[in-house]
């Protein structure tokens, strides 16, 4: 068995030695699509056997390959090619779970990436799609996990309302929340 490159060429020589010990070679010149030789198709009564078959292996891209997301509230959906099997589904793992979990995050069967609710430890985790006709055959995305931005009470003291100034004001409301706020 030969497995054909994915790029470029190589050359495979046949030596055949016959009983007076006698040699003939012949070279086979392999890419990623097709083998020619150099043998003869016939020398007199013994004929070159039939064409080779290239065997190309099963590949695996991911896109995107990195992704940075906010704990508890991010999301990536990821895209996964098969190239060389008729089966071109995938199967999602995360840090080599099946789906995911709440610590390391979660992902659907299309694909869909959610970020765990706290950042794990190590804040990187690896999405992986495996192909369902070659499980072997894999392409990994790394993401990082990062902590949210915290929502901090205002000034506090006096009668409470600080939160709520605060929050309104991140909204873009600030001249409400300034009626709202009650020293």
């Amino acid at each position: 068995t030969v497995v054909a490159p994915s790029s470029g060429s190589f050359t495979v020589r046949l030596t055949v030695t016959d009983n007076a010990g006698r040699q003939d070679n012949a070279d086979v010149i392999v890419n990623p699509t097709s083998a020619t030789t150099t043998a003869p198709s016939a020398v007199s009564s013994a004929a070159c056997p039939t064409p080779i078959s290239i065997v190309q292996t099963v590949q695996v891209t991911i896109t995107p390959t990195t992704a940075t997301l906010t704990a508890g509230s991010g999301t990536q959906a990821f895209s996964a090619a098969v190239a060389n099997a008729t089966d071109t589904r995938v199967n999602w793992l995360v840090n080599d779970i099946p789906g995911g979990n709440s610590t390391v995050g979660t992902i659907t069967a299309n694909g869909v990436y959610t970020a765990p609710a706290t950042v794990p430890s190590p804040a990187k985790v690896t999405v992986t799609a495996a192909s369902v006709a070659e499980p072997g055959a894999t392409a990994s995305a790394s993401v990082t996990i990062v902590p949210g931005i915290p929502i901090s009470g205002g000034g506090g003291g006096g009668g409470g309302g600080g939160a709520d100034f605060v929050l309104l004001a991140m909204l873009g409301v600030g001249a409400l929340a300034r009626g709202l706020r009650r020293d």
